[in-house]
C-alpha cells in the first residue's frame, strides 16, 4: 500500500508485522511442509525404539537369567557327583572291608584246624611211643623186662598201622599227602616223613611170612616175631 497519510501506513506496517508473527509461529508449530519439527521427530524415534529396547533389555534379562540357571545346574551336578563318589567310596572300603575280615576268619579257622590236626598227631606219636614200649617190655610202664617175642598182629596194630594211616601213606588222611609234602620236596619235614615211611616199610615187611614185601596182594603176616629182628626199626 502506497500513501502518504500517516495513518494507513502505519496500518499496514501493523499488518506487516502480524503477517510475520503468524508465519513465525506456524513454523514453530510445524505446519511448513517443507520443515519438520524436530521435537516430533526425536519423539517419534524415542517411541518407535522403545520397543526394540524392551527387547533387548528382556533379552539380556533372559540371558543373565539361563546362565544362572546354568551355574545353578552345575553347582547341583557336581554337588551330586561328590556325593556318588564319597558313596562308592564308603562302598569299596566296607567291600575291602568286608574281604580283609572274611580273609582273616578262613585263616584263623585254617590256623585252628592245623592246631587240632597238630594235637591230635602229638597224642597219635605218644600214643605209638607207649605201644612201642610195651611191645618191648612185659610192663612196659616199668620198662624193667624186654619181652623176647610179640605177635606180628600186635605190631602191625600198635605200630605199622597208625604209622601209615596218620603220618605216612594213607592218601585221605597222612599229613604227606593231606598237607601237600608230598609236593614240597624240600621241607625238613617232607625229609622226616619220608624216612619214616621207609622205615616203617621196612619193619611192615619183617613182619611178613619170608619178610616177603607188598605186591599186588599182602603177604600173610607171622605168627610171632621175635623183639631182636624188630627193635632198631
Amino acid at each position: 500500500v502506497v500513501s502518504d497519510d500517516p495513518t494507513v501506513y502505519e496500518i499496514a506496517e501493523k499488518l506487516k508485522e502480524e503477517e510475520k508473527q503468524e508465519t513465525k509461529e506456524e513454523l514453530i508449530r510445524g505446519d511448513d511442509p517443507n520443515n519438520i519439527n524436530k521435537a516430533q521427530i526425536l519423539q517419534a524415534n524415542s517411541q518407535d525404539s522403545k520397543p526394540e529396547l524392551e527387547a533387548v533389555q528382556q533379552s539380556e534379562s533372559g540371558g543373565q537369567q539361563k546362565e544362572e540357571e546354568k551355574k545353578e545346574e552345575q553347582k547341583d551336578k557336581a554337588k551330586a557327583e561328590e556325593v556318588e563318589a564319597k558313596e562308592e567310596q564308603a562302598k569299596a572300603k566296607a567291600e575291602q572291608e568286608r574281604k580283609e575280615k572274611g580273609e582273616q576268619q578262613k585263616r584263623q579257622e585254617e590256623e585252628r584246624q592245623v592246631k587240632i590236626k597238630i594235637e591230635t598227631l602229638t597224642k597219635k606219636i605218644d600214643e605209638i611211643n607207649s605201644n612201642i614200649d610195651s611191645i618191648k617190655y612185659k610192663r612196659w610202664f616199668m620198662g624193667d623186662e624186654k619181652r623176647l617175642e610179640v605177635k606180628a598182629t600186635e605190631v602191625r596194630d600198635k605200630v605199622t598201622g597208625p604209622v601209615y594211616d596218620h603220618f605216612t601213606n594213607d592218601p585221605k588222611q597222612a599229613i604227606y599227602y593231606t598237607w601237600g609234602l608230598d609236593e614240597e620236596e624240600s621241607l625238613e619235614l617232607t625229609k622226616l616223613l619220608k624216612q619214616l615211611r621207609d622205615t616203617r616199610d621196612r619193619l611192615r615187611t619183617k613182619l611178613n611170612e619170608n619178610n616177603a614185601t607188598y605186591t599186588l596182594e599182602e603177604p600173610k603176616l607171622k605168627e610171632n616175631v621175635k623183639i631182636d629182628e624188630i627193635e632198631s626199626d
